[in-house]
């Protein structure tokens, strides 16, 4: 949630430093408050747990990370529908590693919602 405003940090950035890292963190607990400021109170109180959960928590770790390679995928198929090739080959091989992902959400992602993200507004609202 928190990439909402701080966009995405790759891994080996984020780790590179135990300051930065630190630093990074903080970062992103500001942007999660900041995001949970922006829901009504009934609202802010469902998301909160989901934006503050323990890193160590493994049953989500999975999902972050499909999650995480989605938006990656979308990033690159954004970057292709600009013109910007270079983000061609990276697209495919998230698109190869989601395709094997065990989670039925992101096999139901890719094929029910992936599908827009290669259309252009005129396709989209026109169907």
């Amino acid at each position: 949630a928190s990439e909402i405003f701080t966009g995405d940090m790759p891994t080996p950035v984020k780790h590179f430093n135990p300051r930065f890292k630190k630093s990074f963190h903080q970062l992103e607990d500001r942007a999660r408050r900041k995001l949970l400021a922006m829901l009504p109170p009934e609202l802010s109180q469902v998301y909160e747990p989901l934006f503050f959960f323990e890193e160590q928590d493994e049953q989500y770790k999975p999902v972050i990370k499909a999650a995480d390679k989605i938006a990656a995928l979308i990033k690159c198929l954004e970057e292709e529908k600009s013109g910007n090739l270079e983000f061609k080959r990276a697209g495919q091989e998230h698109l190869e590693s989601l395709r094997k992902s065990p989670l039925p959400e992101v096999i139901y992602f890719l094929d029910h919602f992936l599908p827009g993200y290669r259309l252009s507004l005129d396709e989209l609202y026109l169907g």
